[in-house]
């Protein structure tokens, strides 16, 4: 397989704006683990007063299931508690969530997704609170990852629309057999020439199915992630999430046709 020789990401470069952006949920991912141990009330009562945007505040404790049978006929089940698991913080309409944790931070965006400025300042600052309190060393893993919904209804069948109609690169049968494609799964995992990232893109299918309105939903789900660790500054961070958006950028509308493009606008 050929690859580029050279490849330079350019944040500046503008996309094309969707007002019906198939984003069904977006997250910023910070594993950073912390170096001084996170107390469950310390830490719930600074959010309450350092994100005032996220009033619903919800605890997680981990747990552990066992069974054994012991001779018995019937298992026996028991439920282990391993402790305090991390703290959701989400905004009143649930679509914005806020997670802390030992091993790190993230933010994740519900639909309506709003757009990218608003969406690193509310990671940005997450970041910032983690690692004020977490006091981390690096960030062992920074990722970006959106997942997108595209839905081709009926009408939109009806009226000609096909697979090649949404994908650049759309799934065939294999050759010189006549059959009809009807799902498929693509997943491919990319290294990025001179910068430490990886793309990874999934693609697949939901057929047609049932009586009523039904629709085809095409999934396409983007994950950027840098592949070393990262210096916990938030500029350096920051920096690091722009080019990752760009790859994100370039990988969706690389993988889907004007005429998609169009329709989503």
């Amino acid at each position: 397989m050929n690859v580029p020789a050279t490849l330079k990401i350019d944040t500046s470069e503008t996309f094309p704006h969707l007002n019906h952006a198939p984003i069904v949920e977006a997250v910023v991912g910070f594993l950073a683990k912390a170096s001084v141990p996170l107390q469950e009330g310390s830490i719930g009562s600074l959010l309450q007063s350092n994100f005032p945007e996220y009033p619903i505040i919800e605890t997680s404790h981990r747990v552990a299931h066992h069974f054994s049978l012991l001779g018995q006929d019937t298992p026996k089940a028991s439920v282990q508690d391993l402790g305090w698991g991390g703290i959701r913080c989400l905004t009143n309409d649930k679509l914005q969530v806020a997670f802390f944790e030992q091993e790190g931070c993230r933010l994740s965006r519900l639909k309506p997704y709003q757009d990218w400025d608003q969406m690193v300042a509310a990671a940005i600052k997450v970041w910032r609170f983690h690692a004020e309190t977490a006091k981390p060393t690096e960030v062992q893993r920074l990722s970006l990852r959106y997942i997108n919904v595209i839905a081709v209804t009926q009408a939109d069948m009806s009226a000609g629309w096909c697979i090649e109609d949404v994908l650049l690169n759309p799934p065939e049968p294999p050759k010189d057999l006549p059959i009809a494609l009807i799902s498929f799964l693509d997943q491919d995992a990319f290294l990025v020439p001179n910068y430490p990232y990886s793309v990874r893109v999934t693609k697949t299918i939901q057929p047609l199915q049932g009586p009523g309105p039904q629709q085809a939903s095409l999934i396409i789900d983007l994950d950027v992630s840098a592949l070393q660790p990262v210096e916990p500054n938030a500029d350096v961070l920051l920096n690091h999430l722009n080019n990752m958006r760009w790859l994100k950028n370039k990988a969706f509308f690389g993988s889907i046709t004007r005429k998609m493009v169009d329709k989503l606008k």
